[in-house]
C-alpha cells in the first residue's frame, strides 16, 4: 500500500506549487527602482593651466547620494549660470561612484561660453559668493538601458577661482 495525499491536501499543494513558480517567474523579470536622491553642487572654481587664452576653467563638483546603495555613473553634462545667466558648459567622460549615503567631489573642466557674463559675476561678486544653477544630466547603464537622471541645483560659490578667464 502506497502513501497518498487526501484530495483537499493535494488541491492544495498543486495551487501553492503554481503560486511559487509565478512569484519566482515575476521576480526575475522586475526592473531596478528609479535612481533618486542625486545632488549635484558647485564647491568652486580654478584656474585651468593648459588653456594658452583662458576660455576654460576648473569646476570642482560635489555629488551627493541618498541612496543606502552604491551608484556608479558613466559621465555627465553641466550647464553653469551664474546670477541667472548661462557662463560654461562641461562634459565630463569620466566615470563616477557614488557610496552610499555620502559625497564626493571631482573636478570638471568647464568651456566658459559667456566670457563677458563670467567677468561681470566676478567684478560684482567683491567678497561675496555669486548665485548660481546647476543642470546636470548624469549617465548610467543598467543591464543593456543606458539610462539618464536629471539633477538641478542652486546655490552660492565663490567665483574668484574665474578670474583668469574674466581678463
Amino acid at each position: 500500500m502506497g502513501w497518498a495525499l487526501p484530495r483537499p491536501m493535494k488541491r492544495l499543494s498543486s495551487l501553492l506549487l503554481a503560486l511559487l513558480g509565478s512569484c519566482v517567474l515575476l521576480t526575475g523579470c522586475g526592473t531596478l527602482p528609479p535612481v533618486t536622491g542625486i545632488t549635484v553642487s558647485v564647491d568652486g572654481f580654478r584656474k585651468y593651466s593648459a588653456a594658452p587664452v583662458q576660455t576654460k576653467a576648473i569646476m570642482i563638483l560635489r555629488f551627493t547620494s541618498e541612496n543606502t546603495g552604491a551608484i556608479a555613473f558613466s559621465g555627465s553634462t553641466h550647464k553653469v549660470y551664474l546670477n541667472g545667466t548661462l557662463v560654461g558648459t562641461a562634459l565630463n567622460e569620466h566615470p563616477i561612484g557614488l557610496p552610499p549615503l555620502t559625497s564626493i567631489t571631482q573636478d570638471v573642466v568647464i568651456d566658459l561660453v559667456n566670457p563677458a557674463a563670467v567677468k561681470q559675476a566676478v567684478a560684482a561678486a567683491g567678497d561675496h559668493p555669486s548665485r548660481y544653477r546647476v543642470e546636470s544630466v548624469l549617465r548610467f547603464t543598467v543591464g543593456d538601458e543606458k539610462t539618464q537622471i536629471k539633477a538641478n541645483f542652486e546655490g552660492t560659490v565663490d567665483v574668484h577661482g574665474l578670474e583668469a578667464a574674466a581678463q
